[in-house]
């Protein structure tokens, strides 16, 4: 008789996921899992109303991400904020100049940000005062962000001190009727050895095809000399005859 393979299957656990220290390790949630290391990098959006009980804060979802699990539970990091989208097309209206800028810049931990920046101002502007205002918001940032860890950009991002600071700064040059940073996240960093093979790697050149040769067909010389003494012969003949 055949021999009965026995299956083992795993039994599910409930893992609950744990917030970072700015949320004080509030809870975020619940999973089901076989095993627990299947939850690592795994990402998750969660209302910040859900975990401020702020009315007020509804238009905006947090991304968190697991990076440690002990015993039951799974302890996750802030890797994003978002403003929601239908949130930002209520605000924009007709007659208004909307202004998205996006660029990457590093925080104090030499963690690396994209910051978006979204402006909308009551009337359209002139190219000039744009790009002047462009320029005036990165710089603002940029050396602003430079001074806080990325702990303390998240924990002015989430009540918005730097909203606010920044709009401040801004009606110096233009006065504006919505200041927002649309998006924040960590960018994803090359591993080295990825980018030292990017250095290294040869750019192909293109093979260039070999250019069709027209022949020329040469007359030998000695040809030429024969037609030529031909000719000459075929007088004297004739003269010959007629002298007879």
């Amino acid at each position: 008789m055949a021999e009965e393979k026995t299956i083992k299957i795993k039994k599910k656990k409930w893992y609950q996921i744990i917030g970072p220290k700015t949320f004080r390790e509030a809870v975020l949630g619940e999973t089901l899992v076989a095993e627990p290391q299947l939850m690592l990098n795994k990402t998750l959006k969660i209302n910040l109303m859900n975990l401020t009980h702020d009315v007020k804060q509804q238009n905006v979802n947090i991304k968190f991400q697991i990076d440690e699990i002990r015993g039951d539970n799974a302890y996750s990091k802030i890797i994003g904020y978002e403003v929601i989208p239908a949130t930002i097309r209520r605000l924009v209206r007709r007659g208004k100049k909307r202004m998205d800028i996006s660029f990457s810049c590093e925080t104090s931990d030499k963690k690396k940000v994209r910051i978006k920046p979204l402006f909308i101002t009551t009337k359209t502007m002139k190219s000039s005062v744009s790009a002047a205002l462009r320029k005036s918001i990165i710089d603002y940032l940029t050396q602003n962000i430079k001074k806080m860890s990325y702990d303390e950009l998240v924990s002015n991002l989430i009540p918005r001190r730097l909203q606010y600071s920044l709009k401040d700064h801004i009606k110096k040059i233009y006065p504006l009727k919505i200041c927002e940073i649309r998006e924040m996240s960590i960018e994803k960093e090359v591993a080295s050895e990825e980018k030292f093979k990017e250095l290294i790697k040869p750019k192909e050149k293109k093979k260039e095809e070999p250019k069709e040769e027209k022949e020329i067909k040469k007359v030998p010389k000695e040809e030429k000399t024969e037609v030529k003494e031909e000719k000459k012969e075929e007088p004297q003949k004739e003269s010959s005859e007629e002298k007879k």
